[in-house]
């Protein structure tokens, strides 16, 4: 269709061109939409950092041995995070841990904690911890660990924070979970691990920043629980409790 003379005149040809040109953009269009759909990844992982004050004034003759192993199934970024957290609680306890390799066998006479990562990520409208195994790990906790060592269990089960399955539906779950394992040698040996877990949601007004915001705020969590529970740990082991 063109205008000439005053008077509208309909050329096939330019028609049919026009009709091919528009069929190609809206293909152009839907291949775009295609390829940035199958670019938005649903998963966001985190590299924790630490932001609790250093216990410094914690001095121990023989520190407490300590280890981190990361245990999520696909750990791209492994070395960074277990470097990570291990410089991290090293500047909070720099007189109170020493850091081992994970496969070192424990001498007797010892004290060690094993940070295990099980998650730390965020996900779209999809939750990943089953509460109910949560509480079962915690009871098992206790029957475990017994005596002075109860108030670590205490400090770990006090510290977990969940949001529902509704919370989940169209927002970004940040996920925190470790599982700390400690491993008493003096004397009568005694082992127990309790969780460390930490949920958050974000709407996903931001995109990534959002997914990155619930990661943040999960892994502050489970900070917080687990700088709790190495308090309880030191302070045991330099008070002569077991």
């Amino acid at each position: 269709m063109q205008y000439t003379g005053g008077q509208w005149e309909c050329n096939p040809a330019t028609a049919f061109a026009t009709i091919i040109l528009a069929n190609m953009k809206i293909k152009y269009v839907l291949f775009a939409i295609v390829l940035l759909t199958a670019s938005c990844a649903t998963t966001r992982t985190y590299v924790p950092n630490f932001i609790s004050q250093t216990r410094a004034s914690i001095y121990l003759n023989k520190p407490v041995l300590f280890s981190v192993e990361d245990q999520r199934s696909t750990p791209e970024d492994r070395d960074e995070v277990i470097a990570s957290m291990t410089s991290g609680l090293m500047s909070i306890y720099p007189h109170a841990l020493k850091n081992v390799e994970f496969f070192e066998k424990q001498p007797d006479s010892t004290v060690k904690v094993t940070i295990s990562i099980k998650d730390l990520t965020a996900q779209f409208g999809v939750r990943l911890i089953d509460q109910g195994f949560i509480y079962s790990q915690n009871s098992t906790a206790v029957a475990a660990a017994g005596g002075p060592w109860s108030s670590a269990v205490a400090a770990a089960s006090s510290s977990q924070t969940f949001i529902s399955n509704k919370q989940a539906q169209g927002h970004w779950v940040g996920t925190a979970h470790l599982e700390v394992t400690v491993t008493d040698k003096r004397g009568a040996k005694r082992e127990f691990t309790v969780p460390l877990v930490g949920e958050d949601d974000e709407p996903n007004t931001w995109g990534y920043a959002s997914a990155s915001t619930a990661n943040e705020k999960a892994w502050r969590i489970v900070e917080q629980g687990l700088v709790s529970v190495m308090d309880k740990i030191v302070l045991n082991v330099r008070d002569g409790n077991s």
